[in-house]
């Protein structure tokens, strides 16, 4: 009885735990493990300033996305995003932004169809190679998706990223 009442009460830390990390905004790469990692190089070396923008009231918009991001208010980025891609579907960062928006709130083929369609705005994008790849690695479980990905970030960073490094070293091991 002891030990069920143990196993009940880690039980309910663990989910609380979770539960918690869930709710969370992005969180710092200092947390300690591999997800957490990816998830923190995902959200804040990726939400970029768009190359194009056609007026100063979309710079001003996908600012505002961004901002809302960082806020949690993923329902409002989401609105903002769509319409500005509906403007210009070929702004591959309100692209690459909208996928970070679906990747958080667990729309993983919706996340992936955005990273792609940021892809095909503008095939080198490293974030959105970046993203891609964290999302076939830990979300979808397509590890040899995600090593053609992280490379090709690594091709385009202009200078390698250590952590991304290891990333491709263990999917390598893995493969």
């Amino acid at each position: 009885m002891r030990c069920s009442n143990s196993v009940k009460a880690l039980t309910a830390v663990v989910a609380l735990a979770l539960a918690a990390g869930c709710a969370s905004g992005p969180r710092s790469a200092k947390s300690g493990s591999k997800a957490d990692s990816k998830d923190s190089a995902k959200t804040s070396s990726t939400q970029q300033r768009p190359k194009v923008a056609s007026s100063a009231e979309q710079k001003q918009q996908f600012n505002q996305a961004l901002a809302d991001i960082q806020s949690g208010d993923l329902e409002k980025a989401e609105s903002t995003l769509s319409a500005l891609v509906a403007a210009q579907p070929n702004l591959a960062t309100a692209q690459n932004n909208l996928g970070i928006v679906y990747r958080q709130r667990g729309e993983f083929k919706n996340a992936e169809s955005a990273y792609k369609a940021a892809l095909s705005a503008d095939p080198d994008n490293a974030n959105a190679h970046l993203n891609l790849g964290i999302l076939y690695d830990i979300y979808l479980q397509q590890p040899a998706q995600a090593l053609t990905h992280y490379e090709r970030f690594q091709a385009l960073s202009k200078e390698s990223d250590k952590e991304v490094a290891l990333w491709i070293a263990d999917l390598k091991q893995r493969l």
